[in-house]
């Protein structure tokens, strides 16, 4: 059903019926990666565009003075910078798969840049152990895409 360089989704729709019986089989021979690849670039665009949201809410949480914030997110700091930093990498390792590696660097830069800046509003100062926890977060993302990439594509 896909040939050597063809487009996956366009033989999808010259046979829909023969390839709703390979999925009703278990995929056969278009395999997950072929019915995934007509879904890709949906899941990459919703990444993408998740991760600037993201993006926007980890830089905002991390500059507001630290009145601004309470209950349960300072109780569980460590937790929220992990999570948060987590998405982030998550959204763009899987946004974009190929830069897995720029976020493996860029992401705890960022992170770095937005403990010294925490210096400058009231009530918050920089710490490494903030800064582990993005590290660990990011490190535990780009592992788990790396995983979720490879069984998605086989």
């Amino acid at each position: 059903m896909r040939r050597a360089g063809g487009d996956p989704v366009a033989a999808l729709r010259r046979h829909p019926r023969a390839a709703a019986d390979r999925v009703r089989r278990g995929a056969g021979a278009v395999g997950a990666a072929g019915l995934a690849a007509g879904a890709g670039m949906t899941l990459r665009l919703a990444c993408r565009i998740g991760f600037f949201i993201a993006l926007v809410a980890v830089v905002a949480g991390s500059i507001v003075p630290g009145a601004w914030l309470g209950g349960p997110v300072l109780q569980n700091d460590k937790l929220t910078h992990m999570a948060g930093y987590f998405a982030l990498a998550m959204l763009a390792a899987m946004g974009w798969p190929r830069l897995r590696g720029a976020a493996l660097v860029g992401l705890p830069l960022l992170g770095l840049a937005l403990e010294a800046v925490q210096t400058l509003t009231p009530a918050r100062g920089f710490s490494w152990l903030d800064a582990g926890a993005n590290a660990a977060g990011i490190g535990l993302a780009v592992a788990a895409s790396a995983v979720l990439t490879r069984w998605i594509t086989r």
